[in-house]
């Protein structure tokens, strides 16, 4: 998807962009994802390994994966909390900067608005994949969900679980917005729970990178597209 932009100054009015980091700044997901999954089998003396490819095609819940891939293993709850944590350690080794990521977050600020994350990456790792790939220093604030929000998971459904993290990033936004006098805000991610993140604070939403299943306002290719639909929109 390609815009032609039309590029102004905002009087003094700003506007927030939100960023999920995975899948939207950054890519190299699936690797730590099979990297996170085989290293999990191997633990549990599982012979079954993944490939990337297989995790780009699967279902985006661990435990969903763990049914997909090895039915024969009973699902605990310490068996995801563990995979969440493989897979953070793999995440800075693979991550790497999503297309025109940086373009996107320095065209914000020559702008004169604001750029923040809000991701479930731990804060370490949060801060340390942002500086990897090249983008932090485009970055207003950068929020992580990991340390508070995996000890408060509920226990029933997977669409419960979603819910409470679109819930959560929706509260750590409005956190940061309410120090601010933002005119509007836009949200990019990847995933469903970030687009109902976006619409719990009232934002425009874009889903990035080809998926369409989270009823976002807009689905775009790669993040500049996120800016440059929003300026054509609102010049």
């Amino acid at each position: 998807m390609s815009h032609k932009a039309h590029w102004h100054k905002n009087n003094g009015q700003k506007n927030l962009f939100i960023w999920d980091l995975n899948g939207t700044l950054e890519i190299g997901s699936e690797l730590a994802d099979a990297g996170a999954m085989n290293t999990f089998f191997s633990e549990l003396g599982v012979e079954r390994r993944v490939t990337p490819q297989e995790m780009i095609e699967a279902p985006s819940a661990w435990t969903d994966r763990i049914k997909k891939f090895a039915p024969a293993v009973r699902i605990l709850d310490e068996y995801i909390d563990r995979l969440v944590k493989l897979r953070e350690c793999r995440s800075i080794e693979y991550a790497t900067e999503f297309p025109t990521a940086k373009e996107a977050l320095e065209t914000v600020k020559q702008h004169g608005d604001d750029n923040i994350v809000v991701s479930l990456l731990g804060a370490k790792c949060l801060d340390e994949t942002l500086l990897k790939i090249g983008i932090k220093g485009h970055v207003d604030a950068a929020y992580s969900a990991r340390d508070d929000f995996f000890g408060k998971q509920p226990k029933g459904s997977y669409m419960s679980f979603l819910k409470m993290i679109a819930e959560y990033k929706a509260h750590l936004i409005t956190n940061h917005a309410s120090n601010h006098c933002y005119v509007r805000k836009i949200m990019a991610g990847d995933n469903p729970e970030d687009i109902e993140a976006g619409k719990l604070v009232g934002a425009m939403t874009f889903q990035v990178g080809g998926r369409q299943d989270g009823n976002a306002g807009f689905y775009v290719d790669k993040p500049l597209d996120v800016v440059c639909t929003t300026y054509a929109l609102i010049r």
